[in-house]
C-alpha cells in the first residue's frame, strides 16, 4: 500500500511539472512578439509560492524545453541562473507570509532588475575571463538595452498587484480539491471499510432461514381461510400445488381448530339442508291429496323457494 501511495505521489509530481513547464512554454512563446512583455516571471513566482520543488523544477525544464527551440546561447546561461531563482525565492517567501500584493511585488521588481543586469554580465563576458575594461563594456551594453529592460520591470510591476495572488489562491484551491478526491478514493478503496464476508454470509443465511420461516407460516394461514356470509356458511380454501411448509406447533394447533369449525359448518349446513327438503315434500303431498293435483300457487311458491 505504502508503495503504490508513493508511486501516486511521484506521477502528481511529474504531472504537475510537466504542466507549469508547458505554461511556462505557450506563455512565453504567446507574448514573444512584444519585446519584453512576458509573463514568464509571474509563473514562475506562482509556481514556486504554491508548488515548491515543483514549480523549481518546472522552471529547469522550461530553461530546457528553451534550448531546445531557439538553441544555445550566452542567454541559456542567464536563463539557468535566473528563472529556477525566480521560483525559489518565492518558494522561500511561502514559508514566512501569505499570497499578498505588495512584498510579491518589490521582490519582483527587485528581481527584474537584476535579470538585466545579470544577462549584460553574462554576454559582456563574465564567465570568459576577459576582465579588460570590463566596468566600461558592462555600462554600453547595459544602456544600450535599458529601454527593454524598463519595459520588463513595468510590466510586472503591473502584472504582480493584479494576477499574483489570486492566481496563488486558484492554483491552491485546485490543488487542495485534487487531494480530497485522492483521499476519497483512497478511502472508497480501503479494506477495512469492506464488509467482513464471514459475517455478511452469517447475516445472510440468518435472514434467509427468518424470512423462509415467515413465508411458511403465511402460506400456512392462508391455505385454509373460512368466510362467512349471511344466511349461509361456505367453505372457500387457496389451493397452491407447491410442496406444504413446515408449520410449527402453534400452527399446528391453529389448523385443528380449523378443521373443527368446518366440520361443524358442514353438519349445520346438512341438517338445515335436510329438515328444508322434508318439509317442502309434506307440503306438496299435502297439495295433492286435497285438490287431486298441484295447483298453480304451488308452482310459483316452490319456485320460489328453490330459487
Amino acid at each position: 500500500m505504502n508503495a503504490k501511495r508513493e508511486a501516486v505521489r511521484g506521477a502528481k509530481f511529474v504531472a504537475r511539472t510537466a504542466l507549469a513547464a508547458a505554461t511556462l512554454t505557450a506563455g512565453k512563446f504567446v507574448l514573444s512578439a512584444i519585446p519584453n512583455v512576458e509573463i514568464v516571471t509571474l509563473l514562475c513566482a506562482v509556481y514556486g509560492f504554491v508548488l515548491g520543488a515543483s514549480g523549481v523544477l518546472a522552471t529547469l525544464v522550461f530553461v530546457s524545453c528553451e534550448s531546445l527551440l531557439y538553441g544555445v546561447g550566452t542567454w541559456l546561461i542567464s536563463y539557468f541562473i535566473h528563472w529556477p531563482s525566480v521560483a525559489l525565492v518565492f518558494w522561500l517567501l511561502s514559508r514566512f507570509c501569505k499570497p499578498s500584493r505588495i512584498v510579491p511585488t518589490l521582490i519582483a521588481t527587485v528581481m527584474t532588475v537584476w535579470f538585466g543586469v545579470l544577462t549584460s554580465l553574462v554576454d559582456i563576458g563574465l564567465f570568459s575571463g576577459y576582465w579588460d575594461d570590463f566596468g566600461a563594456r558592462f555600462a554600453i551594453y547595459y544602456s544600450r538595452g535599458a529601454v527593454f529592460y524598463i519595459v520588463q520591470i513595468v510590466c510586472n510591476a503591473i502584472l504582480f498587484p493584479l494576477l499574483f495572488k489570486p492566481l496563488c489562491l486558484t492554483l491552491d484551491r485546485l490543488l487542495h480539491r485534487s487531494a480530497q478526491n485522492s483521499h476519497s478514493a483512497r478511502h472508497l478503496q480501503r479494506p477495512d471499510h469492506a464488509p467482513d464476508s464471514d459475517a455478511h454470509c452469517a447475516d445472510s443465511t440468518r435472514c434467509e432461514a427468518q424470512t423462509a420461516h415467515t413465508d411458511g407460516t403465511s402460506a400456512a394461514k392462508q391455505s385454509v381461510s373460512l368466510t362467512q356470509t349471511p344466511g349461509l356458511g361456505t367453505l372457500s380454501s387457496n389451493c397452491d400445488n407447491s410442496a406444504p411448509p413446515v408449520l410449527s406447533e402453534q400452527d399446528g394447533i391453529s389448523e385443528q381448530n380449523n378443521d373443527r369449525a368446518r366440520s361443524r359448518l358442514l353438519d349445520t349446513f346438512s341438517d338445515s339442508a335436510a329438515s328444508d327438503l322434508a318439509e317442502r315434500g309434506n307440503g306438496a303431498e299435502q297439495n295433492v291429496g286435497a285438490k287431486g293435483g298441484i295447483r298453480p300457487d304451488d308452482v310459483g311458491s316452490r319456485t320460489d323457494n328453490t330459487r
